[in-house]
């Protein structure tokens, strides 16, 4: 028991290098982690998301293809789509998180990415219910709550983009952000 809890200590410990912007870090501790215990479909995903994070798009590429037959295809796919979303390929990165969507349905981030890349391709409808979704999984995610009132101001539904902005879990950057692109697509008189 001592070593699984060691090992899913290690393994907290680089997914919080990672929410912390540590990829470099992460990426070092990955290859710890696999050099004492052997890779795993987790380390696996870790490695591929560092390697995305530090601009190693093809070898994040390759590590996310080794992942799309096991059990962490949908995280595959997803870091997928975020490589080719880097490249504003929007049809491309559509395909791939709708992929992910299908095998993971309940990921609020991955349905977040789904209708942002939609809005980015012009599919304003098609956004509405991964981005509905999305916040309904995730009430609390700032990036899900922008996501959505970006949604909102798109479909013209501006007392709607207003609810959600006066959210406390959007910063006041994204609001500034989403505000100064709407005022930026407003016609001038």
């Amino acid at each position: 028991r001592a070593a699984a809890a060691t090992r899913a200590t290690y393994m907290a410990l680089i997914r919080e290098l990672q929410a912390q912007g540590q990829s470099f870090a992460a990426l070092a501790h990955v290859a710890q982690y696999e050099a004492r215990w052997g890779a795993s479909p987790d380390s696996q995903v870790l490695r591929a998301d560092a390697l995305r994070a530090t601009g190693q798009a093809d070898a994040a590429a390759q590590a996310y293809r080794q992942l799309l037959d096991g059990p962490r295809a949908a995280a595959g796919h997803r870091g997928l789509g975020l490589l080719e979303a880097s490249q504003d390929r929007w049809d491309a990165a559509i395909a791939q998180f709708a992929a992910a969507a299908r095998l993971d349905p309940t990921d609020g981030h991955t349905l977040g990415d789904l209708g942002y890349a939609q809005l980015r391709a012009g599919r304003i409808e098609q956004a509405r219910v991964p981005l509905m979704t999305a916040a309904q999984l995730l009430p609390r995610d700032a990036r899900t709550l922008a996501n959505l009132a970006a949604y909102f101001i798109a479909a013209g539904q501006q007392a709607q983009a207003d609810a959600v902005l006066r959210s406390p879990h959007v910063t006041d950057s994204a609001r500034a952000l989403l505000r100064g692109a709407q005022a930026e697509a407003m016609p001038t008189h």
